[in-house]
Order: structure tokens, then sequence, then C-alpha cells
């Protein structure tokens, strides 16, 4: 999604920063993960074996949409699905287009394997 980013109530600010405190070793080691690819799990993810649902909002500025279609490949029981008008917390962005999505997969008796999907944004 396009735009400033949404003010944040400054109670919920000092609740973030005291969580960031509080963890700052799972936040710095996330962070440095981020950075140098470290403790990424290349080449484990064809081991998982449970059915894998893949959302990603197609306006993600943080992580390229073609990190999730590589997820995807790797993943050969997945479903991906790429929402329009959504970015990096595509759930949160767009709930109203993404929850039927989640309520489907986990509704399916075995999800459809190897589906891909793209959920366009209404004009």
């Amino acid at each position: 999604m396009a735009g400033p980013a949404p003010h944040v109530p400054g109670f919920i600010q000092h609740d973030i920063f005291r969580f960031v405190r509080k963890h700052r070793w799972v936040v710095k080691r996330n962070m440095d993960s981020m950075l140098t690819g470290e403790g990424l799990p290349d080449g484990q993810l064809g081991a998982l074996k449970m059915p894998m649902l893949i959302v990603w909002g197609k306006e993600d500025r943080l992580i390229p949409v073609s990190v999730g279609g590589e997820i995807h490949v790797a993943v050969p029981q997945s479903e991906f699905v790429v929402v329009d008008g959504c970015g990096h917390l595509a759930p949160g962005q767009c709930a109203a287009q993404i929850g039927p999505v989640f309520k489907g997969f986990l509704d399916e008796v075995s999800p459809i394997a190897g589906q891909r999907a793209e959920i366009l944004k209404k004009p």
C-alpha cells in the first residue's frame, strides 16, 4: 500500500520499545540474519511435508514477491497467493481479501499442491 505510514499512538510506541528492550537479543539476531543472510533455511524448505499456504503482498517493498515464488518452488505441496494492493503486512492490510483465502486453505481436506493464484484489487 502506498502513502504515509499511519500514526502510532505514544502508548503503543512505549510498549513496542519495552518489548524490544526486553527481547533485544531476538530482535538483533533477526536483524543480523536479514542483513547477512546467515541462518536462513536455504535448501531446507523441501524437507517440509505439511501443506503450506504462502500469501504475499504484490506491493511488498521489503521482501519482493519473487522470494515468495522461490519458497513456493522449494516447497512442492505449497499454494502461493499474491494479493494486489497489499504490502509487506498483507494479512493486516488486506484482511478482507486474505481472510477467505486462509479459510479456504484450512477447510481443504488436501490442499492443491503447486497452486498459484493472484487476488486483484477491485477497481
